[in-house]
């Protein structure tokens, strides 16, 4: 079976980063349907309602929201990807000044947290000084520490600030 890449468009990432903030898309007591959905789509201006209707069946198959019973919750999956994106789109500061050392040992049964973590770290500029040593620009932030520990590795990878001389 082959890995499909997931996009997500902007109204997709709406989608998950409300969901993240209020938790859940709870219906009050007494809400009619109608009610419920102006409500909730007011977070999401610009956008047509049947849009986003569209954007909630489709990241519902994608697996990164799920129905229970009322309503709709964040997976596990549409979290690692709100995260990532949290990640991706962090401000790199003082490129000059020093630099991260990642340095991880992850598990044989963690081995798609570790390619996934190696491409993210790459895709933020990081180079490979080993397979398990990683150098880059200085990122350390809360995001990256939600991100490996929501990935359960966050025991294996230690970060070092460094400052490299020549």
């Amino acid at each position: 079976m082959k890995k499909t890449k997931i996009n997500l468009t902007e109204i997709g990432y709406k989608i998950l980063e409300y969901l993240i903030e209020v938790g859940q898309m709870f219906p009050r007591p007494l809400e009619s349907k109608h009610q419920y959905r102006l409500r909730t789509y007011r977070y999401i201006t610009g956008y047509p309602n049947w849009a986003i209707e569209a954007e909630i069946r489709r990241l519902k198959n994608q697996g990164l929201i799920r129905k229970h019973s009322k309503y709709y919750i964040l997976s596990n999956k549409g979290k690692l990807k709100i995260l990532e994106k949290k990640l991706r789109s962090t401000t790199i500061l003082n490129r000059n000044v020093r630099s991260c050392l990642i340095v991880f040992d992850v598990a044989e049964t963690h081995r798609k947290s570790r390619r996934f973590i190696r491409r993210v770290l790459i895709d933020l500029g990081f180079i490979n000084l080993q397979k398990s040593v990683m150098l880059g620009p200085n990122i350390f932030s809360t995001d990256f520490v939600e991100f490996i520990t929501e990935l359960k590795i966050r025991d294996q990878i230690k970060v070092l600030e460094v400052k490299i001389i020549f």
